[in-house]
């Protein structure tokens, strides 16, 4: 191990001395000095030579792994994405495999804990192991002890009047029918001999996944809410299972899943009961985009589903062939730019936003006696589609749905800092009490973290169940500076019922929208997908947690926008009523929002720390509040024009 990154080390050392001499004698042939004030040469010597050495470490790391990987425990070069293991035996089924990428593993974690050719007597199985990829082992890498990375969501049925609710045998046939047949990754649970590898245990009871439990009552407490924060907040044990899930029945609108003004609808159309099924699965199985797939194929309409996704394909391709000739050399121009320039933009970015930016949370969170690990969730209809859109470009026509609801959780984040602030209690120290107001501090910009997939939010045809999503961060603007938060209140509340009601919001909305193209004009979430990649591969699990962490340029919130189901679906005839899929939250970030459609509504959920949003509720009503101004503002502008 250790001459392999003296290798690495050496050959850093002879590729900087090589490119530094041979800008020496480049610069000595035109007389001069390399180190000279002239913009062509700072430019070399702080960004583009650094750069490329960068990009030739990371490219020569990638093929180095990508076709190189050696298992040091026998020396022996093996088939990594499939293989037998019988008795003492391994058998390696590289020829059944077209094209495979044998590699040589040079991690530690490469090495079994135990060795196949120890006396051991061990007993004589079968087992059929598939390789994680890097993402699905960051996940588990970068977990920590009050921030697992598991992915939570509910899906809410109605069933009409006179049938029973889905019973757990109809649930068991389903999804074994229609997910963990057609996705294997659902009958696998991680190795315990080598948390590289994926092991299938088709021999499994259902009864394991998933069971039936008494139906949540709203009246009596938040039970839905309680189970959904503990499915957030407990570890999942991933080398026994990746995946469980419980099935409920009751009246209709009784859990509070489905809210009230639809359940009164649903009631009028002749349904009287509801069933929820809560699920969690860890984010090492696959991403949300993965999820949504194979909630398609047990929905009853999955061809026209199918049908729905292969267009959008059919649609990019076009549009492509589309081009003349003179367009794909333009393109393929800007292409290159925005990968190379680009990625010196977003690597800047980020270190410049990791050093001066502060997560204002931290300082709330150190005096508060919540415990860790808690958490509060809420989750809410806001409108239209078709009404969010037309809201969003009234006010600003460059802006996009997903700029109208960052706009509106940041405004939520400033008036639960200011509430945080208010009910601070002075500390005390030697000299005396230090009042609130000059001991909390709320910046007039945050950072948040916008997770994008790699794909467009589509799997492309031959592409499985996996992880394909990288982030960037970008620096949004409060609704005011903290100067002004004397009568920033009753000024909001003033301008609400004013003229200027629309431009205030308007530029606002414009300030978020440049903030967020910001961000999406760069490869950062390649950037962030490959650096995980890297960190999953070789780093240790201490240094992963680290990246992980500080890799969120101390952000305040993840905002994810999740494209749902175009139209109402249904699983054997039950129609889904709503579903609703909750952020697991990286460390350091202590507010996780998830923006998803689903048959022309938008919706959103919140799972957020306690100790820095005491009530998501609360939190949830003042991004309503934030969204009806915006749709005042909207109206006031189209009275003026």
């Amino acid at each position: 191990m250790s001459s392999f990154f003296q290798l690495i080390s050496e050959s850093l050392t002879i590729m900087v001395s090589s490119s530094r001499s041979w800008w020496h004698q480049q610069q000595s042939q035109v007389d001069v000095p390399v180190f000279s004030s002239s913009p062509l040469s700072l430019t070399w010597n702080l960004c583009i030579g650094p750069y490329l050495l960068t990009v030739l470490f990371v490219i020569s790391t990638y093929m180095f792994h990508r076709f190189v990987n050696i298992n040091l425990s026998d020396a022996k070069i093996y088939l990594p994405s499939l293989d037998f293991e019988r008795g003492k035996k391994r058998l390696h089924l590289t020829e059944l495999v077209k094209n495979p990428n044998i590699c040589w593993r040079t991690f530690p974690r490469s090495v079994p804990k135990r060795s196949l050719n120890d006396g051991e007597d061990r007993k004589c199985k079968t087992m059929l192991r598939r390789q994680m990829s890097s993402i699905g082992r960051f996940s588990l890498r970068s977990q920590t002890e009050h921030n697992p990375c598991i992915v939570t969501f509910f899906i809410a049925f109605s069933n009409r009047m006179g049938s029973e609710g889905m019973t757990m045998k109809e649930f068991e046939d389903l999804w074994r029918r229609k997910v963990m047949d057609r996705h294997e990754r659902f009958r696998c649970h991680v190795s315990e001999d080598d948390d590289n590898y994926f092991e299938i245990a088709d021999k499994k009871s259902f009864e394991e996944y998933a069971s039936e439990v008494i139906h949540p009552c709203l009246a009596k407490s938040n039970e839905l809410h309680n189970r959904v924060e503990y499915f957030l907040s407990s570890h999942l044990n991933v080398n026994h299972k990746l995946w469980e899930a419980t099935l409920s029945t009751g009246p209709i609108g009784s859990s509070g899943a489905i809210e009230a003004a639809k359940a009164n609808k649903l009631r009028s159309a002749g349904h009287d009961t509801e069933t929820v099924a809560l699920f969690r699965i860890h984010h090492a199985l696959a991403d949300g985009v993965s999820m949504s797939v194979a909630l398609g194929d047990v929905a009853d309409e999955s061809d026209e589903l199918k049908a729905v996704v292969q267009s959008e394909i059919s649609r990019r391709k076009s549009k492509m062939k589309a081009m003349s000739f003179r367009e794909k050399i333009v393109w393929y121009i800007h292409l290159f730019l925005f990968y190379s320039f680009g990625s010196v933009k977003a690597l800047v970015l980020q270190f410049w936003r990791s050093m001066i930016a502060m997560n204002p949370f931290d300082q709330f969170i150190d005096v508060t006696t919540v415990p860790p690990g808690s958490r509060s969730t809420a989750w809410r209809t806001i409108s239209t589609v078709n009404e969010v859109k037309q809201v969003t470009k009234t006010l600003s026509k460059k802006s996009t749905l997903n700029d109208a609801f960052v706009m509106c959780v940041t405004a939520a984040i400033h008036r639960q800092l200011q509430e945080l602030k208010s009910e601070a209690t002075p500390k005390q120290t030697e000299v005396g009490k230090i009042n609130a107001h000059n001991m909390f501090h709320i910046p007039s910009r945050i950072n948040v973290c916008i997770p994008v997939h790699l794909t467009g939010g589509v799997l492309l045809p031959g592409q499985k169940l996996g992880n394909k999503i990288g982030a960037f961060v970008t620096s949004v603007p409060l609704p005011v500076r903290e100067g002004k938060e004397g009568k920033g209140k009753d000024r909001r509340g003033d301008e609400c019922g004013s003229g200027s009601a629309n431009h205030t919001i308007g530029k606002r909305l414009k300030q978020v929208s440049a903030s967020l193209r910001e961000g999406k004009s760069t490869p950062a979430p390649l950037i962030a997908w490959r650096c995980a990649k890297f960190f999953s591969d070789y780093a240790p699990d201490p240094i992963a947690k680290f990246a992980m962490r500080n890799g969120n340029a101390k952000s305040v919130a993840v905002i994810s926008n999740i494209k749902g189901f175009p139209f109402e679906v249904h699983w054997n005839n039950r129609p889904v009523a709503f579903l609703s899929a909750f952020l697991p939250l990286p460390p350091g970030i202590p507010i996780g929002v998830c923006v998803q459609t689903y048959a022309g509504e938008v919706s959103f959920t919140i799972d957020a720390d306690r100790r820095a949003v005491p009530d998501a509720e609360k939190f949830a009503d003042w991004i309503m509040e934030e969204f009806n101004k915006m749709r005042e503002a909207a109206r006031l502008t189209k009275n003026e024009l």
